[in-house]
């Protein structure tokens, strides 16, 4: 019998669209290579200090997470998620700029023996 994922009250909550570009790496110049736009629902909240501290850049440029996107484990697409993807979040940026993530974090649901990838966290 499967594990349960997510509870419907948190389910309910993923109602904002993002569309999220997958990095596959980078082309002979250094730039970053993105596979096709993929529209995913999510929720979003300010951040709060939740252990996320900021980081330098390859720029050497201080950045500090601002957003935190929560996805759902149950869709495999979004256990693949890494800081080189692109996210643009009407929500967030109404001007549709892709943001590039700071973190990328995978909680584990009950047993919480890793085994039940229950959410994603993308901090922006």
């Amino acid at each position: 019998m499967p594990i349960p994922s997510l509870p419907v009250e948190i389910r309910e909550l993923m109602t904002v669209e993002v569309t999220w570009e997958k990095s596959l790496g980078k082309d002979g110049y250094g730039q970053h290579i993105y596979d096709n736009p993929v529209t995913l629902k999510c929720w979003w909240e300010a951040h709060s200090s939740g252990g996320v501290e900021a980081h330098r850049d390859e720029r050497g440029t201080m950045i500090e997470p601002q957003y935190d996107l929560y996805f759902t484990g149950d869709d495999p697409r979004v256990r693949g998620m890494a800081v080189a993807d692109r996210f643009t979040v009407p929500a967030i940026d109404a001007s549709n700029r892709p943001l590039q993530a700071i973190r990328v974090a995978t909680f584990a649901g009950p047993p919480f023996d890793n085994s039940n990838p229950w959410m994603v966290v993308v901090s922006l």
